[in-house]
């Protein structure tokens, strides 16, 4: 039984590092196009949530996070990938008696 909460422990904390990673190329992604493009805005949408806002005053280039958001698609990249491994393992281990 503790492996199995262990395991869905790992599973929930690595949602985290992945969201970030995921913000993390959009605000590069961003900034990058901010530059090249003559935009005044950019508003960084990941699944329907608006996770970062950059906006151009003048010469300068400044952004804000939303961290409601930024929260929001880091309980959904944990659920994601909980469910998942869950399926795989379930695929790969078919055997083992769930008690619940």
């Amino acid at each position: 039984m503790t492996h199995r909460w262990l395991r869905l422990g790992v599973e929930l904390l690595a949602g985290i590092p992945v969201a970030m990673m995921i913000i993390f190329i959009g605000v590069a992604v961003g900034y990058f196009l901010m530059q090249v493009l003559p935009a005044t805005h950019f508003n960084l949408r990941v699944l329907g949530l608006s996770v970062y806002q950059i906006s151009r005053q003048g010469r300068s280039v400044s952004g804000q996070l939303n961290m409601k958001s930024a929260q929001e698609l880091g309980v959904f990249c944990s659920l994601a990938i909980v469910l998942v491994s869950e399926s795989c393992y379930t695929i790969w281990h078919p055997r083992v008696q769930h008690k619940f």
